[in-house]
């Protein structure tokens, strides 16, 4: 697959997806901003930002908020991608362009957020992968496929290992990776919501390199502890991973 030039800046959050633009006049990239209208409340007005004396982004704006179509460019002027605003979150469908203008990304946002399915395709118009999202959060219902059509199942398990601490107190450290050693990877306290989903208010567990760990208290004896590992795939999906730990 080639390399796709990404002109928008995708910020991921644990709570949801967001969208931003770089609008504001740079001396280093040589970008500046024009608009189109005048300053009429309560209409749409478009503006078109630069970036070496290219078009690179069209957003219309509704009294200072982004509201309607927006359009990205890649740096030969062919469409990059295409989504739209409502009350300055995104919502509806937004889809990415190969350089080509082949469809490489399809998404559905509902106020902000991801939801419903996400497919992505190569460029012979075979699809790559497909995902459910709700709330803008990734669910493990994740679909990867070869460019010859098979489908993708060598995912990775968490593996545990329950080694002594260092500290004072001679804790037991539970540590925990995935099977194929990435470091693609963020660890959370589980369990999956609707056991499909990563929590959007997930706690984060603290990690050394790949390898995450939990130190165990002697009232841990006989929990069960649920671990989710956010795995980032080859293909750039973010996959979750649940397994369980009972300290013993």
């Amino acid at each position: 697959m080639k390399h796709i030039n990404l002109t928008i800046t995708l910020i991921a959050f644990l709570s949801g997806v967001s969208l931003f633009f770089a609008c504001s006049s740079s001396k280093n990239d040589k970008s500046n901003t024009t608009s189109s209208g005048k300053n009429v409340k309560g209409e749409l007005k478009a503006v078109r930002n630069y970036q070496n004396g290219k078009l690179s982004s069209i957003v219309h704006f509704r009294d200072s908020v982004a509201e309607g179509e927006a359009r990205n460019f890649y740096s030969n002027r062919k469409l990059a991608s295409v989504f739209y605003y409502e009350h300055g979150k995104l919502h509806g469908k937004a889809v990415k362009y190969y350089p080509d203008g082949k469809v490489y990304r399809i998404r559905w946002y509902v106020h902000g957020k991801l939801q419903d399915t996400v497919k992505k395709y190569y460029e012979s118009g075979k699809l790559m992968s497909k995902q459910t999202y709700k709330d803008g959060m990734p669910s493990n219902d994740l679909k990867e496929y070869k460019q010859n059509g098979e489908l993708i199942t060598n995912y990775p398990t968490l593996v545990f290992t329950l080694k002594n601490s260092a500290d004072f107190y001679k804790r037991k450290l539970l540590e925990f990776r995935l099977s194929n050693g990435s470091n693609a990877v963020r660890y959370y306290y589980g369990p999956l919501t609707e056991g499909k989903y990563l929590d959007p208010e997930a706690t984060l567990i603290g990690q050394r390199g790949n390898t995450g760990q939990i130190a165990l208290q002697p009232e841990d004896l006989g929990r069960k502890l649920v671990v989710i590992a956010k795995y980032i795939t080859p293909f750039q999906n973010v996959y979750p991973i649940q397994a369980s730990y009972t300290y013993k």
